[in-house]
């Protein structure tokens, strides 16, 4: 199953719209410099402790340093925010006791979900989590600036930002212990803030899921052992990101993603959980994948009606391709086996 999504905006007569924090510092009390700057809640540039609507940012250095499995993995733990997911590589965000179409979620203000979605969601492992410059959280009703689809809250993914004094070539790796799974993420970064271009390659690999010590055999039947079989899976990521200043007031910066995971397992759906039996032989995502191209022009003003005027382009489609394979014999805990596997698999 595919489906595209386009997307035209045009935002005028508002106060500056940036992904960066402020740059000029001198009117900032030490208050202001400890409050991260949000674009979401309001669609204009504010610090956190000015927004009313509660709102929660969760930085690139923050990401790095917590261990995650897939971009969901990092809201984990945020004041207000559940993650629900059925494996691995898929979180679905709780914000306010809702999720799937209700929460929406973004990538550089772009829809990510939409309102006509299944209510649940696993897209946002679709997203590279190493490419990311922030990811800000809205707790609470967003409808009136997003639709419908903003009801229980908004998440935005943030992509990085050029800056002329960092480094020029960039790898990061690290490890997990379970699921066992390395990831490798490097990001070469030339030009000055005229000109700029962001490149940047991710491959994730992880291993199927072990369980703790003496676990009930029943909760996870038909696996033998403490193993979830079939519960790993390889993320591979590709990003680019250019932006180009034309004048000090006008510039235009071009974003570019791809991302694929091959083939994964819906645990749920493997296991027998605490349900009868094992509903299915396989039932998993095979494959996903998503393209992500956003065309964005800014231009600001001073001493007129109009602050700053900004025209959006994009374009997103997302492979969400899924296989089940029931039972012709199902095997129930005890004593029923491992069942027979039926000869139609489902696409």
């Amino acid at each position: 199953m595919r489906f595209a999504l386009f997307a035209l905006g045009l935002l005028g007569m508002l106060p500056c719209l940036a992904q960066t924090p402020a740059q000029d510092f001198d009117d900032l009390t030490e208050a202001d410099l400890l409050s991260d700057v949000t674009v979401t809640a309001t669609r204009s540039r504010e610090r956190v402790f000015y927004v009313p609507t509660p709102t929660t940012v969760i930085t690139k250095s923050q990401a790095l340093e917590r261990t995650q499995t897939s971009l969901a993995d990092l809201l984990k733990g945020e004041v207000g925010v559940f993650v629900r997911a059925t494996n691995p590589s898929a979180g679905s965000p709780i914000i306010r006791g809702v999720t799937g179409r209700d929460v929406l979620m973004l990538v550089d203000g772009f829809r990510l979900s939409h309102a006509f979605m299944r209510p649940n969601t696993q897209y946002q492992g679709l997203v590279d989590s190493y490419f990311i410059e922030q990811i800000e959280v809205v707790r609470g009703p967003g409808s009136v600036l997003y639709g419908s689809d903003a009801l229980g809250g908004i998440t935005n993914t943030l992509t990085p930002i050029f800056q002329a004094n960092g480094p020029r070539f960039q790898i990061h790796t690290d490890y997990t212990s379970n699921p066992a799974g390395v990831s490798t993420h490097g990001r070469v970064n030339l030009g000055d803030q005229d000109f700029n271009v962001q490149a940047g390659l991710t491959y994730r690999t992880f291993g199927d899921v072990v369980l703790g010590q003496a676990p009930n055999p029943q909760v996870f039947f038909p696996n033998p052992g403490r193993t979830v079989a079939d519960s790993g899976y390889e993320f591979y990521g590709l990003n680019f990101k250019s932006a180009v200043q034309f004048t000090p007031s006008q510039s235009f910066t071009l974003t570019a993603q791809h991302s694929r995971i091959p083939t994964v397992s819906r645990q749920d759906g493997i296991i027998q959980g605490y349900g009868p039996n094992v509903p299915s032989a396989e039932r998993g995502f095979a494959p996903q994948s998503r393209t992500f191209i956003l065309g964005s022009y800014q231009a600001d003003f001073e001493q007129t009606w109009l602050d700053t005027l900004r025209l959006q382009a994009g374009y997103q489609q997302i492979e969400d391709n899924r296989n089940q394979r029931n039972f012709s014999t199902r095997p129930s805990f005890p004593g029923y086996g491992t069942g027979t596997a039926s000869s139609n698999n489902t696409l």
